[in-house]
């Protein structure tokens, strides 16, 4: 009996002292929202920072751009164009800048004015290589295929994701 109540006790110190995944807090730390792009072609998003959570969505289109909202260890916590939200691999990323179209078309024009020539006429979630914000309603960029450059001129900033409002004119 007393060799039971030993190791009774044994195993109860033992369960308080290893904490349990379950009991675990997870912490992020929020940060200034910013854009990268998926570095990969493949990648699996979960519902909280690490590969036991559940997936949360698939990502298959390289150079993706998402919204980093918040910060744990090596993982990021993600927004994508549809506004779902999970967390991804840090090393799955890149600071690399890409936009995507988020409306049904949008027209990549020669000069970043509606009256200039029509250069191609793009489908919603291409996937273009920012390369320089214009102003309030434009930017300069490139359309890739087979990652080479095939097109490349202004689309109107409120037909892409990619951007934040708040963003200045810089070249990315």
């Amino acid at each position: 009996m007393r060799i039971l109540c030993n190791i009774f006790k044994i195993i109860v110190v033992f369960c308080i002292i290893v904490p349990t995944n379950a009991s675990k807090k997870i912490k992020s730390e929020a940060c200034e929202p910013y854009f990268v792009s998926l570095k990969v072609s493949k990648a699996n998003s979960h519902v909280g920072p690490g590969i036991n959570y559940k997936n949360a969505n698939t990502y298959q289109i390289r150079w993706t751009p998402l919204l980093v909202i918040a910060i744990y260890d090596t993982w990021r916590k993600i927004k994508d164009i549809d506004g779902s939200i999970g967390w991804l691999k840090q090393s799955q990323l890149s600071t690399k800048r890409y936009v995507m179209v988020k409306e049904q078309e949008c027209i990549l024009f020669e000069k970043p004015d509606e009256n200039s020539k029509q250069i191609a006429i793009l489908k919603k979630e291409v996937v273009m290589k920012l390369v320089k914000i214009i102003d309030n309603n434009w930017c300069y960029v490139m359309v890739m295929i087979n990652s080479k450059p095939t097109y490349e001129g202004f689309v109107q900033r409120n037909k892409i994701f990619g951007v934040l409002d708040n963003e200045n004119c810089t070249n990315k």
